[in-house]
């Protein structure tokens, strides 16, 4: 078996790709053969955002990702809201990372870094370390680099 099986449900312009019948089928038979299955979270969702936990984007990676049997969520951490600073929106990205534990206990979260720019979040491991300081359930959420 290969350790890691990873998937997009959005392509990078963030597209839905249609899970087909078809494609699901062929998923089950060969999804065991992966100790973690991972899906990416596309692009548009911003784990920095306080409203992000009711946004359909998320909603559907969510359903997709357990429907499917994905052992684990990836995201990017997400970019400083406006009227936001910075350290406001690591505490909104920490808060949000708290209830998606809780919420989901199925699927274990991972935090990959990001490229470091004006606003990206997740560029740095100060940052990183920041959230990871403060998760109420650390063995829930898994950091990439």
């Amino acid at each position: 078996s290969m350790p890691i099986f990873q998937a997009f449900f959005k392509n990078h312009e963030g597209t839905s790709i249609g899970i087909t019948a078809e494609l699901i089928t062929h998923y089950e038979r060969l999804h065991h053969n992966f100790s973690h299955r991972i899906v990416h979270a596309s692009y548009s969702i911003n784990l920095a955002d306080k409203h992000i936990l009711s946004h359909a984007s998320l909603k559907r990676e969510l359903y997709c990702a357990q429907a499917l049997q994905f052992s684990h969520l990836l995201f990017h951490p997400g970019a400083v809201p406006p009227l936001f600073t910075r350290h406001e929106a690591l505490d909104m990205l920490v808060k949000n990372l708290n209830t998606l534990s809780k919420r989901e206990p199925h699927i274990k979260f991972v935090l990959e870094n990001s490229a470091h720019g004006k606003r990206s979040l997740g560029g740095d491991f100060e940052e990183l370390a920041y959230v990871q300081a403060r998760l109420d359930s650390p063995e829930k959420v898994s950091f990439c680099i």
